[in-house]
Formats: structure tokens, sequence, C-alpha cells
């Protein structure tokens, strides 16, 4: 009986966040800051989905080094210049990606998880929402 009620709730509650629209706040992904003149060269030298410099937006994708998988992430593109990458563990890619910035000595790499706020918003609702914001 227990178990029946809290599969409805956890069912009602699902239904209720798809049909209209539901914010997630993702203080739990790490953030790593990369700006400077080659910064998305540096990044494409990691990533194994390249990014190209006109159309990108944002976009997920694998760091690697060595051909070594270092982490999953989201990459945010917040100018020309600087670039925002979202990932759930990122020390260990912290401190490789600082190792090898010698190759880009023009770029700056800063941990930037307590700098930015990230949400995420989903449900059948949200592009009707941000499109009534002006």
């Amino acid at each position: 009986m227990e178990k029946d009620y809290i599969q409805t709730v956890v069912e009602n509650d699902y239904l209720r966040a798809r049909k209209y629209i539901g914010i997630c706040n993702e203080k739990r992904l790490d953030k790593i800051l990369i700006y400077g003149t080659n910064a998305l060269d540096f990044i494409n030298s990691f990533a194994s989905k390249k990014i190209e410099s006109t159309s990108f937006k944002a976009g997920f994708t694998l760091l690697m080094y060595r051909k070594k998988l270092l982490d999953e992430v989201l990459i945010i593109k917040l100018s020309a210049l600087r670039y925002l990458i979202l990932g759930e563990n990122l020390e260990k890619t912290l401190k490789i990606l600082n190792k090898n910035k010698r190759k880009f000595p023009l770029i700056t790499i800063n941990l930037s998880t307590d700098k930015y706020t990230i949400f995420s918003f989903h449900g059948d609702k949200c592009i009707e929402y941000f499109n009534t914001i002006d």
C-alpha cells in the first residue's frame, strides 16, 4: 500500500514537471572558466567532439587526455574568448589542464564553481515561458 502511494506521488510529480516547467539548481557541478585568445583551441585539444567557433553556443563533449577519459562535460560559450566547462568532478581535469597549458600561454584557467550559478529548465512549457520574456 505504502509503496503504491509513493509510486503514484512520484509519477504525479514527474507528470507535473514535464507538463509545465521545472527548475533545477545545478550547484553540484564543478565549473572551470577558460579564457584568452586561444581558449577554444586549447579546449579542442582535449575535446572528443571539436567545437566550431562561429555556430557554437553550448554542448556536451568528452574531455580526453592520452586516449583516456577525463570527464563528460558541458561547455558553454560565454563570449568569443570565454568558455565555461561544467562537470561532476573536475578537480583531476583541472590539474591536467593546468599542466598542459604551456603550449597556450595566452589563456587563463580558473576553478569557478563558486562564481557561477547554473540552472536547468525542463518541461513542455519551457519554450513558451522563455518566448514571453522580453
